[in-house]
């Protein structure tokens, strides 16, 4: 109702002029203003005043609120930073970042990485919710931070948010690669089975004594590196994946090509 205050003070100050004579041609000065007059100028003066503030109000709520939306797309960046924190190295850019999660010789390298720990005791990794005994608990918890993060920012954020934004994270934790296998959440059996495979190659004395099921490679690129079953695998899903999460990133962070997303201090 308050916004509409000016236009009613606008309105009653013009029906004033039309209706009532605001200055006297037979006074000098001052006081060829009447009483109409004054009260014209008063409302006149009034709506200013009024709209002055209003305008003010406005401002300020934008002001807040576009500080609301940084911290909502650092929210959504930060998330984005868990999924892939454990795949890359610290990069200069997020160019350089995408290029590297994109190119084939690199990703082999990635799916060397070995997931268990055969002791299958004590703390060996350290993450945002805890310890942990085997890395692909790690990367698990990672990638589930990095998916609450994202998602709880569409929760608190979703009025400062842009649609487009909300779509890419969809886009993302929808995506039938993400939720079957980049999570790493659904093969417990496996891992279980290749600590298993480990001790009993290691006790039987076979090197190399990790097996297939203990590297990331599989998983991620169905791709064996060595032994009888070695195939190169497949990086179309992964790679159409990541394609998703940088368009998020460019969305957010427009032409800035070097804000950086995975560094050092994170």
């Amino acid at each position: 109702m308050i916004d509409y205050l000016p236009i009613s003070i606008g309105l009653l100050s013009a029906l004033l002029g039309i209706f009532g004579k605001s200055w006297d041609e037979n006074k000098q000065g001052i006081k060829r203003i009447t009483t109409k007059g004054w009260i014209t100028i008063f409302i006149a003066l009034t709506s200013f005043v009024f709209a002055s503030w209003t305008i003010r109000a406005k401002n300020e709520k934008l002001s807040k609120n576009a500080d609301i939306k940084t911290i909502a797309n650092q929210q959504v960046l930060n998330g984005v930073n868990y999924l892939l924190r454990d795949l890359v190295i610290p990069s200069k850019s997020n160019h350089t970042l995408f290029s590297q999660l994109k190119d084939t010789t690199y990703l082999a390298k990635i799916g060397q990485q070995i997931l268990i720990n055969p002791d299958s005791s004590g703390t060996i990794y350290n993450g945002i919710n805890g310890g942990f005994t085997h890395s692909f608990q790690l990367h698990s918890a990672n990638i589930k931070y990095g998916q609450e993060l994202m998602n709880d920012a569409i929760v608190k954020y979703s009025f400062v948010l842009e649609p487009e934004t909300i779509v890419l994270i969809n886009n993302i934790c929808n995506d039938k690669f993400f939720k079957e296998k980049f999570t790493l959440a659904t093969n417990k059996e496996d891992f279980e089975f290749a600590i298993y495979e480990y001790k009993e190659n290691w006790k039987n004395n076979i090197v190399p004594s990790y097996t297939p099921r203990s590297y990331l490679g599989l998983y991620y690129f169905n791709r064996i590196d060595e032994g009888k079953g070695k195939r190169a695998g497949n990086f179309k899903d992964f790679i159409s994946l990541m394609d998703k999460i940088e368009k998020l990133e460019q969305y957010i962070n427009g032409d800035e090509k070097n804000k950086l997303l995975i560094s050092d201090e994170q």
